[in-house]
């Protein structure tokens, strides 16, 4: 095997974009040994463009008898391994033409195979002659041989008075070999940590990072890559104002002024904070505070006025909201009453007059207002006052079918003690009379208490019903009956007493009525009273629901007895809501068309007056 002595000296391996200072180093091979000579540390040296990614290396290659090799070009592979026998390949580079005389040669390193991104980590250099005199196949010499750092390649940076150590001029790669193509003044690359970490202590002028652009025109600000593109852009462009801009999008979605003012989505932002685009509040929005008033203004697209304002009501008592159209004239208004308690509300019909307002304490009188405005008329309704004052209509402003629609009552009642003292008959306790303006529905009641004479061993039964005929009786629903028994003894100077009451119902046309309240006495007592009579009609105009009342055809019975017995013939009517109103109206015109007809007569009569008198 070969034996392989290397003198090796590195002259300079440093990143792109980062200055050195040249160090002049001799060789003398003795022995196996290297001895270095440096120049003053100090020494700044001219720098090249960017440093060379190259190490000058010489080395003796002799015979396995120690002679040196036979005079000639050689070709030479070079490769660097991280461990001194095994391990993997981390470069490797054939150089072809390599000059050896009495066995030394010098060559650069990197000259075929740029030595970039490995020297952070123990290398062995391994030689193997591939060709030259003599040699017919590949030569490998060994041992390995491991490289040494020269002096000054460990601390490269130049030493400034002011600023301490400087790269002038190059280019720092940091984690990655550097990328020559793009000039970058210092590019990290890293794996899952972070890549920059800077420390401080507290204090002004401590901060861990400062970035200076010279004047405000320029540019500063740091960019986050994707896949080669760019993306975002954290800091100011082209002035003073702070930025995040997207690059995909070419929008800016935060904006800071320099005289405080903040825009997202734009970057001209005109308020405190001015957003270009929709803003959702998961939680609670807070607009102003305890010592500020806060308002809130909503604009419509083109219009000069907000839409929608929302703030302190000018005289105190609270808040206001107004709507207004596109020129800023009022459409609706939410505010205190300015009269201490409660609020209101109006309504405007054009741009300075009111179409409804209602307020809740009505001057601070403590009382609710209302009020609809019209051209020509209006309705307002003020609970402060009494009376017909308390709610304003307008003239006509209720129909005639309306006014007919209205429940009607009518009532008599006597203080006397009506008689009936022959079995079998009836006689009128009292009667009503009763106006109806249209049709519809009369509930008849009446009522009277009954002092009955019976004798014992008979029965004695007293009616008291009612009908539109008088002085006779026939069986129907609600027909107030009295039966004693014959068992029970007679009565002599006190008569029997009981409460008797009867109700009976009726469908009518328009027109006037009377109802009777009779009284019959059947028995072989001496007589029967209705003590205080009385009876009461009630007018319904409208049916909700289905009704049943007596047939016109029912005959009289008077020997029928009240268990049902007897056959009772009923007629069924069902009318709905909307039907009576039709009939109201249908009423409505035929009263007003006989009105009408009046007039024109009168008119008439008046005129042939007149011309009589002429």
């Amino acid at each position: 095997m070969k034996v392989l002595f290397v003198s090796m000296v590195v002259i300079c391996l440093i990143l792109s974009g980062v200055a050195y200072a040249q160090v002049a180093v001799t060789s003398q091979q003795s022995s196996g040994t290297v001895e270095q000579s440096a120049s003053n540390p100090n020494t700044l040296a001219v720098a090249p463009t960017f440093v060379p990614n190259k190490i000058s290396y010489q080395g003796l290659l002799t015979t396995p008898l120690g002679a040196p090799v036979p005079d000639g070009l050689y070709e030479i592979k070079f490769e660097l391994f991280n461990d001194v026998s095994a391990g993997a390949s981390q470069w490797v580079e054939t150089q072809a033409n390599i000059t050896v005389k009495q066995g030394t040669f010098s060559v650069l390193l990197g000259s075929v195979s740029p030595l970039l991104g490995i020297f952070y980590q123990p290398l062995w250099m391994e030689i193997t002659a591939v060709s030259g005199p003599g040699i017919s196949s590949p030569i490998l010499f060994s041992p390995r041989t491991e490289l040494a750092s020269s002096a000054y390649s460990l601390g490269p940076l130049v030493r400034d008075s002011v600023i301490g150590y400087n790269l002038p001029g190059g280019r720092l790669s940091i984690g990655s070999s550097a990328d020559i193509s793009i000039p970058w003044g210092v590019d990290v690359k890293t794996g899952t940590l972070s890549a920059i970490r800077t420390k401080n202590i507290p204090g002004f002028g401590t901060t861990g990072f400062w970035a200076d652009k010279g004047d405000s025109s320029g540019r500063n600000y740091l960019v986050l890559r994707t896949a080669g593109a760019d993306r975002w852009s954290l800091g100011t462009m082209y002035n003073d104002n702070f930025s995040l801009y997207n690059w995909t999008y070419g929008r800016y979605d935060f904006y800071a002024t320099m005289n405080g003012l903040v825009g997202i989505g734009t970057n001209s932002p005109t308020k405190k904070l001015d957003v270009n685009g929709a803003v959702q509040v998961k939680d609670t929005l807070f607009v102003g505070s305890s010592t500020v008033d806060g308002a809130i203004n909503v604009f419509q697209n083109g219009a000069a006025e907000p839409t929608i304002k929302a703030n302190k009501y000018p005289g105190g008592y609270g808040g206001q909201i107004t709507l207004q159209d596109e020129l800023g004239n009022p459409i609706v208004d939410l505010r205190p009453n300015g009269w201490g308690e409660g609020g209101g509300i109006k309504a405007y019909r054009t741009t300075s007059q009111v179409g409804f307002e209602g307020w809740g304490n009505w001057y601070g009188l403590g009382e609710g207002y209302a009020a609809v405005y019209g051209n020509n008329r209006s309705i307002i309704f003020e609970p402060r006052f009494a009376g017909n004052e308390s709610v304003q209509l307008p003239d006509s402003s209720i129909s005639a079918a309306e006014i007919l629609d209205e429940p009607g009552i009518s009532n008599s009642q006597r203080t006397i003690m009506v008689l009936n003292s022959t079995s079998g008959t009836v006689v009128i306790a009292d009667s009503v009379d009763i106006t109806v303006p249209a049709a519809g529905y009369i509930e008849v009641t009446g009522g009277a208490w009954l002092n009955i004479y019976h004798t014992t061993g008979t029965i004695t039964e007293v009616w008291l019903g009612i009908n539109t005929v008088g002085a006779s009786q026939s069986t129907f629903p609600g027909l107030g009956v009295v039966r004693i028994p014959s068992e029970l003894p007679t009565s002599t100077s006190t008569p029997y007493g009981y409460p008797g009451v009867t109700r009976r119902f009726y469908s009518v046309a328009a027109g006037s009525y009377r109802y009777y309240l009779n009284l019959r006495f059947v028995g072989g007592g001496s007589s029967a009273q209705a003590g205080y009579p009385y009876i009461q009609a009630t007018y319904y105009p409208t049916l909700y629901g289905t009704s049943t009342v007596m047939s016109p055809t029912a005959y009289y019975n008077p020997d029928s007895k009240t268990d049902d017995s007897a056959q009772i013939n009923l007629d069924q009517i069902q009318i709905s809501p909307e039907e009576h109103l039709q009939q109201l109206k249908a009423k409505a015109v035929q009263l007003k068309s006989e009105l009408d007809a009046t007039i024109k007569q009168l008119d008439k009569s008046n005129g042939s007056s007149n011309g009589s008198q002429r």
